[in-house]
C-alpha cells in the first residue's frame, strides 16, 4: 500500500478571512462574544460546547459589520464559499477565550484534512510501502 497524498485546507484559505484576521476582527469578535456569553458558556461546559455550539448566520453578519467598521470591504461570496472555515475558526477562538488554549485545537483540527487522514493511517502503518513515501 502506498502513502496517500492529501491537499491541505490551508492551501486555499479565504482572502476575506485573511483580511479580517489581519485587522484583528476575528479575534476581537470572539473575545467580545466570549465575554458577553461567559456565564452561559462556562455553565454549558466544554464537552457540550464542542458537540452542540454552532456559529450562526447572525454571528457571521455581526462579524461582517465589525469588519466594515475596520474598513474591510465585505466579500459575501467569499464568506459563503468558505463559511465552514469562518464558523470553525470562530468556534475554536471563542472556546480558547473561555477554556484556554487547550480547547482551540480539538475544534480547529476537525477541519484539518491532513491531520484527520493521518490519524486514520495509524492503523495502516504496518501495510504502508515506505519505499514509496
Amino acid at each position: 500500500m502506498t502513502a496517500p497524498k492529501f491537499a491541505s485546507l490551508s492551501q486555499g484559505i479565504s482572502r476575506y478571512f485573511n483580511e479580517l484576521f489581519a485587522v484583528n476582527v476575528i479575534r476581537e469578535f470572539a473575545f467580545n462574544y466570549a465575554e458577553e456569553n461567559k456565564s452561559k458558556l462556562t455553565g454549558q461546559g466544554f464537552p457540550d460546547y464542542l458537540k452542540k455550539f454552532e456559529v450562526s448566520d447572525g454571528m457571521l453578519k455581526q462579524l461582517v459589520a465589525m469588519g466594515q467598521r475596520e474598513k474591510v470591504k465585505p466579500d459575501l461570496r467569499d464568506l459563503e464559499k468558505n463559511k465552514r472555515l469562518f464558523q470553525v475558526y470562530l468556534k475554536a477562538e471563542i472556546a480558547r477565550r473561555i477554556w484556554g488554549n487547550q480547547s482551540f485545537y480539538p475544534i480547529f483540527n476537525e477541519t484539518n484534512e491532513v491531520l484527520q487522514q493521518a490519524v486514520k493511517m495509524f492503523d495502516k502503518v504496518p501495510e504502508l510501502d515506505r519505499t514509496k513515501m
